[in-house]
């Protein structure tokens, strides 16, 4: 792989803005295409992460993000939400520190570790699919197609319930910067 930052997808390009001025028309005429079909829902998740699925792929398919080729990094994104929130749960109950039942050294919770791990892979898939702060926070919308059908999926589809949801100060926080983003823009243009 060469050295740099990740190729995007012309889609991608669209959505979080073009400052290089790439040939989008050229990237998406060779660009390999998965099927644009309705994901079904992947065996083997629990109740919890079929519902954060089913959130997700809502929040893709209305941002016209999601394909075929995605269903495995949703199902897995689900599934560490999933894992995520049950590891949680285990160090709101036993605590940070563990004591050593032989030597009775206090030491840091196994849970906690698997917190900190599978946050971090949280983080990097919603990276990846645009639902960090700092993905959202580089949108750029312009008065094309593209930059309508965003503005009505912000319009009609609540991040604000989505982060809430998920109780996650961070997405919160980026909701807020895309309303005052929202309201300068009417500003300007009033």
């Amino acid at each position: 792989m060469k050295p740099g930052p990740r190729p995007r997808s012309a889609a991608t390009h669209r959505l979080f803005g073009n400052p290089s001025k790439l040939n989008l028309d050229r990237m998406e005429a060779t660009a390999p295409r998965p099927p644009n079909v309705s994901l079904t829902s992947p065996a083997g998740l629990t109740a919890r992460a079929l519902e954060v699925w089913r959130e997700a792929v809502e929040l893709l398919s209305a941002m016209k993000l999601v394909t075929a080729a995605d269903a495995g990094l949703v199902a897995r994104y689900a599934t560490l939400v999933d894992l995520y929130e049950t590891a949680c749960r285990e160090v709101e109950r036993d605590g940070l520190t563990t004591t050593n039942p032989q030597s009775g050294r206090k030491a840091v919770n196994p849970a906690a570790a698997l917190v900190r791990g599978f946050h971090a892979d949280i983080l990097r898939i919603e990276a990846e699919i645009g639902f960090t702060p700092a993905s959202r926070a580089s949108l750029q919308v312009d008065n094309g197609e593209t930059g309508d059908s965003v503005r009505a999926w912000l319009d009609e589809n609540s991040l604000a319930v989505f982060a809430a949801s998920r109780e996650d100060p961070e997405a919160r926080e980026a909701w807020k910067a895309i309303q005052a983003l929202e309201s300068a823009e009417t500003t300007r243009a009033g």
